[in-house]
């Protein structure tokens, strides 16, 4: 490709020289140590420990088209791309109309910065901040380095810098999310006459002939945002596993110098293994953790089902779904960035801004069990308590439906919470906890209500607790409850702990042609197994060796069988007694298993007496490390 020329090049020569002062800046005498060693034990700040909650703005000129998603700009020369045929249709051929001359007609002008700050106070974030610069290489500060900025053209004001100053004017914290990494390796494609193509236009789409030169305008821009605004987090989103080591650890290495200047914490963030453990923390988009995680890890959500950005198209999530994943995310050591969508002009759509105030309704009553809080010692119970990880985010909506019997814990100090999914009908039974002690100031209240709830302790030192039967106008709060146990001393149910392993209907093999998974009283079970001669297997994971507890959940409205649980070495027979009715199901303890290593074993569920089988739902095999 041609070397830029006239403008272009003189433009470039100024990203060089800025670009090799920020990787000489980290090189200087009083720089820290450049290792990864070092840099591995900067300690997360207590401010984001404590956040839970933050949001993100991704707005920029890929919001004016309003179509498809935020990657607009590379699809659209993407020749067959629907978002090509789509702006073959309204804006002609890339070659007449390519991405820049989006820019003029990205004008901002309804944005204020005012505005977006009292709606982020609002919803309850913390934290807060928008995109610094998206793959498409347009900046939304006032950049030196960066011809392409919104001070420069489009808006015409410096939007990082007034929304920076907005978020701290309401004691929050700021952050800079950056994605410009992705732009200098053939984010767009090219075709000859697209401005793709152009030298006059490579500093935009990232067409650079010396790729140190890319490097260095890469990390400058960085520097200048660091440098301008003084993020307390940076989030580096997609393509930064591509840049050398040598510019990430000079990045990570000026931006953590700055803090005793600064007199503040602040902390990186990350894509997957983009950076090594422990330089800050983890971004995971959209997959979740099984369980609770011994580090603090943040989970980006778009406030949309299908873009990340303002488009004519975009399908919101409802307020109940996001305080879920909230809950959800908290109860296992993590954190929840939510992105919002603005229109091109600035604006934030009244969609929107509607569901970020029931957030905020939320919190304002339970933020009490969410902010500050600490996992405890399991994050919860219920029929989606270890949702696989999932990466169609599609299947991830219509598989995860939480509902009253999915609740969560979290803790704060001695004070345990229990945030339920909905609104009980009558009472809350939790399985996995058990009551070791109470005294006289033992209590159980709900968040946003006075009076303390009735409670019971059953066989077992199971808790039951028993709700006000309140009509939803009467209710302190809209979606999940949150319970505040105060007083008690409460241990886990062995077989709700990290090692115990739960076999459900639904990750069952049959050998069969009748047998099969149904919903009865609202949950998976293997529904009237009355064939004999049909078989279940389980493929089970043994985290740690040793003997198990073994027990199983079931129904046998039609009397008594003998059945056989067996894996590749030891087989227990086992006898499970008639149930009321189909409706009443009933725990059985089943036996013993010993596990002489971790790994994967084979598990099979058959009849015993085929000549005196009887019919048999089953709902789970649970297994306990003794």
């Amino acid at each position: 490709m041609r070397h830029i020329k006239s403008i272009s090049l003189l433009m470039y020569c100024l990203a060089g020289a800025a670009a090799i002062h920020f990787c000489g800046s980290v090189l200087a005498a009083d720089a820290p140590d450049l290792s990864w060693e070092s840099l591995q034990k900067h300690p997360v700040p207590d401010w984001l420990a404590d956040a839970k909650f933050g949001i993100c703005a991704t707005w920029g000129v890929y919001a004016v088209p309003a179509f498809d998603n935020e990657r607009y700009p590379r699809n659209m020369y993407i020749v067959d791309h629907a978002v090509y045929k789509h702006h073959l249709a309204v804006y002609g051929d890339p070659s007449v109309f390519g991405y820049k001359d989006f820019i003029p007609r990205f004008t901002g002008e309804k944005f204020d910065a005012q505005v977006w700050a009292d709606l982020i106070a609002r919803a309850g974030a913390r934290f807060a901040g928008l995109v610094c610069e998206h793959l498409d290489g347009f900046s939304m500060w006032n950049s030196r380095i960066n011809r392409w900025n919104a001070s420069a053209m489009g808006p015409g004001r410096d939007i990082v810098g007034e929304l920076t100053e907005a978020i701290r004017e309401r004691n929050l914290k700021v952050l800079a999310r950056f994605n410009h990494a992705g732009n200098i390796y053939n984010y767009y494609p090219e075709k000859e006459g697209w401005d793709t193509m152009n030298p006059q236009y490579g500093d935009l789409y990232g067409k650079f002939t010396d790729p140190a030169l890319a490097l260095e305008r890469w990390a400058g821009k960085v520097q200048e945002v660091i440098d301008g605004y003084q993020p307390d987090q940076i989030w580096f989103d997609s393509g930064l596993g591509r840049i050398p080591d040598e510019y990430k650890r000079r990045m990570a290495a000026y931006y953590y110098s700055r803090q005793p200047i600064w007199g503040k914490e602040a902390i990186l963030s990350y894509q997957s293994e983009d950076l090594p453990a422990g330089l800050g923390i983890i971004n995971l988009e959209p997959i979740r953790m099984e369980r609770p995680a011994p580090f603090l890890w943040q989970a980006e959500e778009s406030i949309a089902e299908n873009t990340e950005c303002y488009t004519n198209s975009m399908h919101l999530r409802t307020a109940d779904q996001i305080i879920n994943k909230l809950i959800d995310i908290v109860s296992k050591s993590g954190i929840l960035l939510l992105n919002i969508c603005p229109k091109a002009d600035g604006s934030i759509p009244t969609d929107q801004q509607n569901l970020l105030q029931e957030i905020g309704d939320w919190l304002k009553i339970n933020g009490e069990a969410i902010y500050a809080s600490r996992p405890w010692i399991i994050h919860g119970e219920g029929p989606n308590l270890h949702s696989p990880l999932r990466i169609d985010e599609k299947k991830d909506e219509e598989s995860v439906r939480f509902t009253t019997q999915d609740i969560r814990f979290t803790a704060r100090g001695e004070v345990l919470y229990l945030i339920v999914m909905g609104w009980p009908a009558k009472e809350v039974v939790t399985e996995s906890l058990q009551v070791r002690s109470m005294g006289s100031k033992s209590k159980i209240t709900l968040l946003g209500r006075s009076d303390q709830l009735d409670y019971k302790i059953f066989p077992g030192r199971q808790l039951h607790i028993y709700f006000p039967d309140l009509q939803p106008e009467d209710r302190p709060c809209r979606f999940a409850c949150v319970l505040k146990l105060e007083g008690f001393a409460i241990e886990v149910n062995s077989f709700a702990l990290p090692d115990s392993i739960l076999l459900e209907p639904t990750q069952a093999v049959f050998e069969g042609e009748r047998i099969r998974v149904e919903k009865k009283l609202g949950r998976d079970c293997i529904s009237f197994w009355e064939d004999p001669q049909e078989q279940v297997h389980w493929l089970m994971r043994v985290r740690r060796a040793g003997r198990y507890i073994v027990r199983g959940e079931f129904s046998a409205g039609m009397g008594p069988c003998q059945a056989v649980l067996e894996t590749e070495t030891e087989k227990l027979k086992i006898m499970i007694p008639r149930t009321i009715n189909w409706e009443n199901t009933r725990f059985v303890n089943l036996g013993e298993f010993s596990f002489v290593r971790p790994g994967v074993y084979h598990l099979t569920f058959r009849a015993a007496d085929i000549k005196n089988w009887r019919p048999l739902n089953v709902y789970r095999i649970q297994m306990a490390l003794q």
